[in-house]
């Protein structure tokens, strides 16, 4: 079976907010993809239908992340 982990960007605000790669998720994947791992990474603002997507890979997935913004 494969390793899965699911990292989700979400919007840091409901009028928008950070409108590009997820730097923070793309950093921890590196280190994940070195390890076998399968990665599968969601934002908000670019997967429209990010909530079915995030909830169909954590069935098989291991791990889910998330980022926060404070």
């Amino acid at each position: 079976m494969a390793k899965t982990i699911v990292l989700f960007n979400p919007s840091a605000s409901r009028y928008g907010g950070y409108v590009g790669v997820p730097l923070g998720l793309l950093a921890v994947s590196r280190e994940l993809d070195k390890n076998n791992f399968n990665i599968n990474i969601y934002s908000s603002w670019a997967d429209k239908d990010y909530q079915e997507k995030i909830l169909h890979d954590c069935k098989e997935g291991i791990c889910f992340g998330v980022t926060s913004m404070t």
